[in-house]
């Protein structure tokens, strides 16, 4: 089933029901003994008091589902699948994850036996509206049980809130290895930012209109006197923008802003 062109992630799981039509499923029980099996297993879900899941690729239906991911009753997931996964991703993030970060996934598996695909932990924020209708962020981590001919089929992960994430804007995947002692190395063996947001579309009208008078010269306290603000919303704007770029000061900021066109020079 490998192949050198790029697959979506919806794309590859329907290609994997096509072939496993008939397959007997991974038994619901499977995170369980997973758990008490596996030292860097405990150890990965055991970061933080996340929602867990376990996903079959085969027939793109949850085999567990905890009730504590957007506030949606698990049943909804169980009964529905994927289907309610895509329903409830923020469209933009899903499209990007869809059609990039998964491919860009197969690449890293491929590259490594099958046999240590359950030891890389794939991390990633995603957007999610709850079940009031709120965006909220979260990270994402998981690994995967695949077959001999390195094919994932059973993603098992987690879902823990990202409360102080600023912004949508981006996705950051990371590559991580669990070590033989069942610790995850500090140091990701990849790292890959995907833009979201287009470019241009990158800073709301009050963010654009604070770097206007950045380009100018203006300090935070001489903008907020020109747009009736506190100087520590504009400090606010200010850290934002610079975060949502990676820029490392005021200057950086405004070239990358005009290498966008998100202004003009």
């Amino acid at each position: 089933m490998k192949t050198t062109t790029k697959c979506s992630w919806l794309g590859y799981m329907e290609a994997l029901n096509r072939k496993h039509c008939n397959a007997e499923i991974y038994n619901p029980n499977l995170l369980d003994s997973f758990l008490k099996t596996n030292t860097l297993a405990g150890n990965f879900f055991g970061m933080a008091n996340p929602a867990v899941y376990i996903l079959d690729y085969r027939c793109g239906q949850y085999l567990k589902m905890s009730g504590n991911f957007g506030g949606y009753p698990p049943d909804l997931f169980l009964k529905i699948g994927i289907d309610k996964l895509v329903k409830v991703y923020d469209k933009n993030h899903f499209k990007v994850f869809n059609e990039q970060v998964f491919p860009d996934r197969l690449e890293v598996l491929n590259a490594i036996d099958y046999t240590e695909h359950s030891t890389y932990v794939f991390s990633c924020n995603l957007t999610i509206n709850d079940i009031n209708g709120t965006p909220v962020h979260y990270l994402q981590r998981n690994c995967y049980l695949s077959d001999n001919l390195g094919n994932p089929l059973v993603s098992l992960g987690i879902f823990m809130p990202l409360e102080h994430y600023h912004s949508g804007a981006q996705i950051m995947q990371t590559v991580h290895k669990f070590g033989s002692d069942g610790i995850m190395l500090n140091e990701p063996l990849s790292k890959k930012t995907y833009q979201v947001t287009p470019l241009g579309n990158v800073f709301s009208k009050r963010e654009k209109e604070v770097l206007l008078w950045m380009s100018d010269g203006l300090s935070s306290k001489m903008i907020a006197g020109k747009l009736f603000l506190s100087e520590y919303t504009v400090i606010n704007h200010r850290r934002n923008m610079q975060d949502k770029t990676k820029s490392a000061n005021a200057l950086a900021l405004i070239k990358y802003a005009i290498k966008i066109g998100a202004i003009q020079a």
